[in-house]
């Protein structure tokens, strides 16, 4: 075992290997862990209103910013160099349920408990309709590939705004800051 003994029985949430350490996320604990020496760096308690509340989801953006989406609670950030998680705005009724870092908006994804799907930029949340990055890039293939009847089978995200598509015919990379096609 990893973890300190005093730590007891746990059931880790969830976690996430940012740039500088490890996140793990269990109860109502977030744990900063250092793998190379296997230590808990820091330990941090989250409560949303008052009452201690399970990490559900962890994402880090391009600034190194670290996201939480806490159970039946709302929205948590820490930036790269702050010592502690400040709540962003949050007056829905639902929770978060999934979070991600989308590199091609520079933003955060969040579904919520009632299957709706939100965008948070700065801290500030925003109602969008249904995020389908396959019909963006299918949009883009038409106006751009050598066919027009191309179906895309697949797509994954590289890194930061880098996608490959898979379609019947070929593989492609698109780059959505240059909006090019290779």
């Amino acid at each position: 075992e990893l973890l300190p003994d005093e730590l007891g029985d746990m059931r880790i949430n969830c976690m996430l290997e940012s740039r500088s350490c490890m996140w793990l996320a269990y109860r109502n604990q977030l744990l900063q862990f250092d793998a190379k020496n296997d230590s808990v760096l820091r330990r941090y308690e989250l409560t949303w209103q008052n009452k201690n509340r399970a990490v559900c989801a962890l994402s880090e953006d391009r600034s190194g910013t670290i996201w939480l989406a806490l159970w039946s609670g709302g929205l948590c950030r820490m930036g790269r160099n702050a010592n502690a998680f400040e709540p962003c705005e949050w007056t829905r009724d639902d929770y978060c349920t999934t979070l991600k870092y989308d590199s091609a908006r520079n933003c955060m994804l969040v579904e919520t408990s009632t299957g709706e799907h939100l965008i948070v930029r700065k801290g500030e949340t925003r109602c969008v309709p249904d995020i389908d990055m396959g019909s963006i890039l299918h949009e883009m293939l038409v106006r751009k590939g050598p066919h027009s009847d191309q179906n895309i089978l697949s797509w994954a995200e590289k890194s930061d705004s880098l996608y490959y598509i898979g379609t019947y015919h070929s593989l492609y990379r698109y780059d959505m800051r240059t909006d090019s096609l290779l």
